[in-house]
């Protein structure tokens, strides 16, 4: 028998109005499942480029809730946390 799947896409997250809320209380119920396969789709819209400044009221504080959420939920061995993107970043077309 597989895992249980969850998938998180942002942009329904961030339809709760507070992203950093609605994150917090996924992965709340995700911890309630012994082995889970959990896919954060668009990763890349919570998981903004580590290089740029910090802007007031963007992404940082997302990802670093998520950053803070992913030591609870690796405590067991029997879940899975893949984050994907579709974003290529730093490409040289030269």
């Amino acid at each position: 028998m597989g895992r249980p799947f969850v998938e998180l896409l942002p942009s329904r997250l961030a339809d709760a109005g507070n992203l950093v809320a609605a994150l917090r209380s996924a992965f709340a119920r995700i911890a309630e499942l012994e082995q889970v396969l959990v896919v954060i789709d668009e990763v890349e819209e919570i998981a903004p480029v580590r290089s740029e400044p910090a802007q007031p009221g963007g992404l940082h504080g997302v990802a670093n809730e998520l950053l803070k959420l992913i030591p609870g939920f690796r405590e067991r061995d029997e879940r899975l946390l893949v984050c994907a993107t579709d974003s290529v970043r730093g490409a040289s077309t030269s």
